[in-house]
């Protein structure tokens, strides 16, 4: 778990080919406005940071958008990564809200600036398995809108979890969107932490998104307010209170999302319901903002959070579960004690990651795969945990 390889999978859209290379500064992109970058600078970009560090570095593609424009990823690596801990940052999937992409283009600098250099990047990178999609939503950044080619709002074409009837702009069924179906392949039950950020407030929004906290409570809520509390206060909360009335009903700028407003088919609803990983749906800022230096202010307000956030990916346990035969089992399924609504999973060379609330010192996790004779094992935190199920 503690290994000293790196994978900082940076995964991020691609609109169309390269045609030159003047800078962002020298065009006019249609519905892209300056300073924020569009598909050639998104290239260029990608295939400069595989330039600058060619032995930690390949591209892959996830997925296409309606439009056929591919979602890309560049794979860093320097190591072993089995058993890692493994965190998805994603923006834009809102296509307006360039901000929410832009900060992490501008983390992903930082990380690489730093690694090597830096002692607590260092250690960051070497212990956690990073991925970050800063434009999951190519069509509607290219055309300034907040759908996608298909007028739909992606972050409503994830499952319902309640009784409600679909909107056209929430698409006829879930992942019937070549994009949010491109996250669920990807994405997998493959992570533990995971942020998608937005804009249009600035404050931290936690699962559920689908009802009012009165109504609907997440049984790992006291877990998801520990992690919202790391976010909050390790880098912006002092910019929460520029909306006094979104401050007054969030506790020092974190809020269950239905308490704010309701919403179906939200992707941090969906990653903690069905994919294993705990999600938090972050706004940055009210708007884009139109400068350089502005869009730096935004990024400076998380970056330490983004930190701080990713490092709390390692509070909790590990391990991995063979059969008698010391064979791995994918798939299985892994609980607390009086959690229901929420399990992670083996991964396919049987390893796994349950995040923990810090004061957390033991707890019961409960292991299942149908054909497996299941186990409760008592697990103390922070610790690895072996596990033999037998047939």
């Amino acid at each position: 778990m503690r290994s000293s390889r790196i994978i900082l999978l940076v995964a991020f859209t691609i609109f169309a080919s390269c045609s030159d290379d003047k800078s962002i500064s020298e065009r006019e992109y249609g519905g892209v406005p300056y300073p924020y970058r569009h598909y050639d600078d998104a290239v260029n970009f990608l295939y400069g940071v595989n330039a600058d560090h060619p032995d930690i570095t390949s591209v892959e593609y996830i997925g296409t958008s309606v439009r056929g424009q591919a979602i890309a990823a560049l794979v860093i690596s320097s190591g072993e990564t089995e058993g890692k801990p493994r965190v998805r940052l994603t923006g834009s999937i809102h296509g307006n809200e360039y901000i929410s992409g832009e900060i992490l283009f501008k983390f992903i600098d930082y990380l690489m600036s730093e690694y090597g250099i830096n002692l607590r990047i260092t250690e960051l990178l070497e212990e956690r398995c990073i991925v970050i999609i800063p434009i999951l939503n190519p069509d509607g950044h290219e055309s300034g809108r907040r759908y996608n080619a298909n007028n739909v709002d992606l972050n409503r074409n994830f499952p319902f979890y309640r009784d409600s009837p679909r909107s056209s702009y929430q698409g006829k069924a879930a992942f019937d969107q070549p994009e949010s179906r491109a996250m669920r392949d990807y994405s997998g039950k493959d992570f533990h932490l995971s942020i998608t950020f937005h804009s249009g407030e600035v404050i931290v929004n936690l699962p559920f998104d689908y009802g009012k906290s009165r109504d609907i409570l997440p049984n790992e809520n006291r877990l998801l307010w520990e992690l919202g509390r790391i976010y909050a206060d390790s880098g912006t909360v002092h910019i929460f209170k520029e909306n006094p009335d979104i401050y007054r009903y969030a506790d020092r700028g974190v809020i269950n999302g239905g308490d704010w407003y309701v919403v179906d088919g939200s992707l941090q609803d969906w990653s903690y319901m069905e994919a294993g990983c705990i999600d938090m749906t972050v706004e940055v800022a009210r708007s884009s903002p139109p400068t350089q230096e502005g869009i730096e202010e935004v990024f400076l307000y998380n970056r330490d959070s983004l930190l701080a956030y990713i490092e709390a990916a390692g509070n909790g346990v590990w391990g991995k579960v063979i059969d008698e035969n010391r064979d791995p089992i994918e798939g299985v399924s892994i609980k607390r004690t009086g959690v229901e609504d929420f399990a992670v999973y083996t991964d396919r060379n049987g390893y796994f990651m349950r995040l923990l609330e810090t004061d957390c010192s033991t707890t019961y996790l409960h292991f299942f795969k149908e054909g497996y004779t299941a186990k409760s094992i008592e697990v103390h935190n922070k610790s690895e945990i072996p596990v033999t199920l037998e047939r």
